[in-house]
C-alpha cells in the first residue's frame, strides 16, 4: 500500500514537471487528472502533500503548481527518462561538422554553436588554461639571440608553443642541457608544479647544475607569465531571453551580464572540469544569484582518455532535461572523436 502511494506521488510529480516544461504555465489538478485518469480530488490531495514537502509550489493564489528547485532535483535524480537521439538527429549533428576545422579553436567554437542550435539553450565549451595540464615533454629551441621557442606537449596530446624573451643569450648546448634536465626532472607535472619543483631544487642545491636549474626556472617562469588563459566559447545566449519566464527586464540584464563576464563563467565551470560523467547544476546549486532560475548541464570531452574540458548548456530550470542531457553527452562524445582526427 505504501509503495503504491509513493509511486503515485512520484508519477504526479513527474507529470507536473513534464507539463510545466512543455507549457511554461502553472499546472492545475484537472490537467494531471486527465493525463493520469484519476479524480481531481485525488490529484489535489497529492499535490498538497508535494507542496508541503517542498517539491512544488503555487506561485499565485488560485493558480496551478510549478516545480521547485527541490522538485527538479528529485525529477532529474530519480524520475527522468533519458530520450535516445534518433539516427536522423545524429546525422544532422554530424553534418554540421562537414567542413574540416583548421584549428582546435575553430572546432570548439563550432561545437558551442551546434549545441546551442540543437538544444535551444546557450551552448558552452570550456578548454582549461594550459597550466592545468600535466606535461610529458618540453622542447626548447633558440630562434634568435634573445628569443626561445618553448614547445609543451601535454599528456592529453595537445601541444602548445610560446616564444619568450631572455635577458641574456643561451647557447644551443646549454639549451639542450636545460631541455634534458626539464624532461628528466619534471615529467607529468603542471607548469606551477614545475616552477615550484625548480625553486625547491635551487634552494637545496649549490652544485655544478645550479646554473642550469636557475635558467630552467627563469624560462618556465616566463612561460607562466605568458597569460595562458582558459578559453570559453559561448553561443546562443539569445535563446534564453525568449523564454516566457525571463520577460522581466532586470532578470534579463542580470543574466546577460553574467554570461558576458568570462571570468565568473570560468570560475563556475572550472570547478568540475575533470569530473567524470554528466554534471547538472539546478538553480541556486550554481551559487550564482543571477542564475537562480537557470540550470547548467555539462559533460567532459577527452583526448587520449584524459578529460581536458567540458561541453554543455545553460538554460532555464524549465528545460527538457530528458532531451538535453543525451544531446550534451552525444556532443561530448562527438567532440572527443573529432579531436582524434584533428592535429592539435
Amino acid at each position: 500500500m505504501k509503495e503504491d502511494i509513493a509511486r503515485r506521488r512520484e508519477a504526479i510529480l513527474e507529470a507536473v514537471v513534464d507539463c510545466y516544461i512543455d507549457s511554461a504555465r502553472p499546472v492545475g489538478s484537472r490537467v494531471i487528472a486527465r493525463k493520469m485518469g484519476l479524480s481531481s480530488a485525488t490529484i489535489r490531495n497529492v499535490m498538497q502533500d508535494l507542496e508541503e514537502e517542498g517539491f512544488i509550489m503555487q506561485p499565485h493564489t488560485s493558480a496551478g503548481r510549478v516545480p521547485t528547485e527541490k522538485g527538479y532535483r528529485y525529477y532529474v535524480d530519480s524520475l527522468m527518462r533519458l530520450r535516445r537521439l534518433t539516427e536522423a538527429q545524429k546525422r544532422n549533428i554530424d553534418s554540421e561538422y562537414a567542413f574540416k576545422m583548421k584549428s582546435l579553436e575553430d572546432l570548439l567554437a563550432k561545437t558551442s554553436h551546434i549545441i546551442s542550435m540543437v538544444t535551444g539553450c546557450a551552448g558552452v565549451v570550456l578548454l582549461p588554461k594550459t597550466e592545468y595540464s600535466h606535461f610529458r615533454h618540453i622542447e626548447l629551441v633558440s630562434i634568435s639571440r634573445n628569443k626561445i621557442l618553448v614547445l609543451l606537449v601535454a599528456g592529453s596530446g595537445i601541444a602548445k608553443d610560446f616564444i619568450i624573451d631572455t635577458d641574456y643569450y643561451i647557447d644551443s648546448d646549454t639549451l639542450d642541457r636545460i631541455t634534458k634536465f626539464l624532461n628528466d626532472s619534471s615529467y607529468d607535472m603542471t607548469l606551477d608544479e614545475i616552477k615550484d619543483h625548480l625553486e625547491a631544487r635551487l634552494r637545496a642545491e649549490r652544485d655544478y647544475s645550479y646554473k642550469i636549474i636557475e635558467q630552467a626556472r627563469n624560462i618556465m617562469s616566463s612561460v607562466l607569465m605568458s597569460h595562458i588563459e582558459s578559453k570559453l566559447y559561448i553561443d546562443g545566449a539569445s535563446h534564453i531571453l525568449v523564454q516566457p519566464e525571463f520577460s522581466d527586464a532586470r532578470r534579463i540584464k542580470a543574466i546577460i551580464e553574467f554570461l558576458e563576464d568570462k571570468e565568473r563563467m570560468l570560475e563556475l565551470l572550472l570547478g568540475d572540469v575533470r569530473e567524470i560523467g554528466t554534471r547538472i547544476l539546478i538553480g541556486s546549486e550554481s551559487r550564482v544569484r543571477s542564475l537562480n532560475d537557470m540550470s547548467i548541464i555539462t559533460s567532459g570531452y577527452r583526448i587520449k582518455d584524459n578529460i581536458i574540458g567540458r561541453v554543455g548548456v545553460i538554460g532555464p530550470t524549465r528545460m527538457s532535461y530528458e532531451k538535453v542531457v543525451p544531446i550534451v553527452n552525444f556532443l561530448a562524445d562527438t567532440l572527443t572523436g573529432m579531436l582524434r582526427e584533428l592535429e592539435v
